[in-house]
């Protein structure tokens, strides 16, 4: 269910003079999507957003509600969270003063969340709904392609991060599931296959073979060796019981390394076509609201006289 904000109206009658409303309007011009608006179009947008304060661990609207408020964030931050078919949530962004949030319910039809946005720092933000943003680009046209070059930044900024994501090392993760077992296993195969333990089995059979050997009678395993091979053959029983267990452990891993990677495709291309969809929707929804070609601009675009 979306948070029920407390709001007030901008007062507009510090639109334009010096004091909190300049601080204001200059918070707005430095947020993409107004970035390209000139002084009097964000003058009259102004008068038309409320201000809402929200605390800290509050949650602004969850991923799948309905929504028609765009936000534009004066202080605070928030963090965004987006919930894939699998059940995994994903954090994807944490947004500060400046930027907006909100926009794709605003500018689609169906107008739903497509992720769920939580306060981190105390939030004092700006919103518009969905119906002074549709006056407002009756009244001023030109707007329309200004705001789609402030959204067509933010996609490209949402593009850059979901190339620069990190993605987890699957070797990592498997090694935290690892037992105790498991890494003795592990361990001991390794060694068993080392160039050093051949080396070592090379010395010790030799010595064995040279002391025992000698014509004295000091010999503790005349020829033809038998305790040698006893213990050649107690030692190739326990190197099996080792490597199959490590064979064992590797399966396991192999099936955890697929598990892991299809999810992170699976992820991927979710993302992508997440990407995909909202330059589609918000495309088709700004082309609407164009005016058509020789239509004439609302009388504010009239020369003066």
């Amino acid at each position: 269910m979306q948070l029920r904000l407390p709001a007030k109206r901008l007062n507009t009658a510090k639109v334009g003079r010096t004091g909190q409303m300049d601080d204001d309007l200059n918070t707005l011009k430095q947020v993409p999507l107004l970035r390209s608006l000139s002084e009097s179009e964000l003058a009259a947008l102004a008068p038309r957003m409320r201000f809402v304060e929200i605390e800290a661990g509050e949650i602004i609207f969850e991923q799948g509600a309905q929504g028609d408020t765009l936000y534009f964030i004066r202080k605070g931050r928030v963090q965004f969270t987006f919930r894939h078919d699998t059940g995994h949530t994903d954090t994807f962004e944490e947004s500060g003063p400046g930027h907006f949030f909100g926009e794709v319910a605003v500018f689609t039809v169906d107008g739903v969340r497509t992720a769920t946005a939580k306060v981190v720092d105390t939030l004092e933000a700006y919103t518009l709904d969905r119906r002074e943003l549709k006056e407002f680009l009756r009244d001023h046209p030109d707007a329309a392609l200004h705001l789609l070059s402030g959204m067509a930044e933010r996609l490209r900024r949402s593009g850059r991060q979901l190339q620069q994501a990190p993605v987890r090392n699957v070797n990592a993760i498997i090694a935290e599931t690892l037992t105790a077992r498991d890494r003795v296993a592990q361990g001991l195969a390794r060694f068993f296959g080392s160039p050093s333990f051949l080396i070592l089995h090379a010395v010790v059979y030799s010595y064995w073979i040279v002391v025992n050997r000698q014509k004295d009678g000091h010999t503790f395993d005349p020829y033809p060796y038998a305790l040698l091979a006893l213990i050649a053959a107690i030692e190739a029983l326990a190197f099996s019981c080792f490597v199959l267990m490590n064979q064992y452990r590797e399966d396991g891993e192999a099936a955890k390394r697929n598990d892991v990677e299809f999810q992170i495709n699976t992820e991927t291309r979710q993302a992508i076509s997440y990407l995909h969809e909202r330059l589609d929707d918000l495309g088709r929804e700004l082309v609407t609201r164009l005016p058509e070609p020789g239509e004439p601009h609302h009388a504010d675009n009239a020369p003066k006289h």
